[in-house]
Formats: C-alpha cells, structure tokens, sequence
C-alpha cells in the first residue's frame, strides 16, 4: 500500500461532495499532494483536511498512533491483531465500536502478521492471547498451544463451503475467538457488546461483526 490511497479517498470523497450539492468545483480542488511512492511503513504521523468535505481527515500512521478523541470506531478487516488494536483504540476513548475482524489465523503465536510490520517494522506481537480473564484460565498460546489451535480453526475463506456441516465446526471456533474479544471488551472497558454478522453470509467469508457500546 502507498500513502497515494489516502489521496484518492480525499478525491472521491470530494467528487460527491460536489455531485451531491452542486458546489463551485474550484473550491474543491485544492487537494494535499501525498508522496506518491511512500510507502505504509514511512508513516508521517499527519491528520489531514479533505479540503472538499469539510469534517473528513485521513491520518496515516499505526492504529495506535492516533491519540485524537472520536465517538465510533469503524474497521474492516483490519488484519489480525490490527482488529484488537481498533478495539483497544475504540475503549480507552469510550468510543462506540463496528468491527469486522479479518486473518484471525494471524493470531496463533506461530504466525506472521503484515500489520504488525508495517506497523512496527518487526514481527512481534504487541497483544497476548487470550485477551479475557475467562478465556485465558483455559486456553494458553505458550504452554499447549491450545490458543493457536482455535486461532488455526477459526481462520477460514472458502466461498464453496460457507453453509457447509464442515464449515459448522469453523464458525464454532471463529464464534469462540471473538467471544474472547467481547469478554475483553466487557472486562476492561465495561462495554455492552453484540456479536453479528454480515447478511447475506456470502457478503464476505470474514462476515462476523462485533459491536460494543459504553454502558453508560
């Protein structure tokens, strides 16, 4: 990915500000120029204005670079531990959650995540798993490996099987995983949580939503 991307949401964005209100279009042309061939592990760390939709900004930096308050936290398919990360991001600014997680196999202690490079420049995790208290009295990363037998199960994209029997015991152990994550989500940040998914399943084989929402 290059920070060009950033570029082209600022420019559509603004192209249907324009079709939809029939504004001066000079006056929504005046878009920031990003490097073209920067690249996502030269973060810049810079909130910037979409000059043709007044209230849209694009930040480009990690997830947990991003300090500024906001009041709903929207991802999709963020790459595995990346989805954790919006989470985090989304409880400590009591801020109201809609994820899609993605690459939940990325979780297993074994496994490579490219978020976790491109947002750190190493493969380290910055998460333990499991993230609840209750999840974590039974399933270990490190001692038997059971953790990343769930994660391995639960990280599935054939298309052909999605309401298959076989498929039935992968969305068991997908439906575990992020019930670990909404147990998290209750235990640190006292949130009142849901767990959905996309309709039509055959939307994405990643269809699971998580939604949480401050208690009071």
């Amino acid at each position: 990915l290059k920070a060009s991307s950033l570029q082209l949401v600022h420019e559509k964005a603004s192209q249907l500000f324009i079709d939809g209100n029939y504004q001066n279009e000079d006056d929504f042309t005046q878009m920031f120029e990003y490097p073209k061939n920067k690249l996502v592990t030269e973060h810049d760390h810079i909130k910037r204005k979409c000059y043709g939709v007044p209230n849209l900004f694009t930040f480009h930096g990690s997830i947990d670079s991003y300090s500024e308050s906001f009041d709903i936290g929207i991802s999709l398919h963020a790459c595995g531990e990346a989805s954790d990360l919006v989470l985090r991001a989304c409880g400590e600014k009591s801020a109201c959650v809609v994820v899609a997680p993605c690459c939940v196999g990325k979780l297993n202690g074994k496994a490579h995540n490219p978020y976790v490079y491109h947002a750190t420049g190493g493969n380290q995790p910055t998460i333990t798993y499991p993230q609840s208290l209750a999840f974590s009295k039974i399933l270990s990363m490190d001692n038997d490996d059971s953790w990343n037998a769930l994660a391995k199960a639960a990280d599935y994209s054939d298309w052909d099987e999605m309401r298959s029997i076989r498929n039935a015991t992968r969305r068991t152990a997908k439906a575990l995983l992020e019930t670990d994550r909404i147990l998290f989500l209750k235990e640190k940040y006292h949130y009142e949580t849901a767990l959905t998914r996309m309709d039509p399943w055959e939307a994405s084989p990643k269809h699971d939503i998580i939604l949480a929402w401050p208690s009071e």
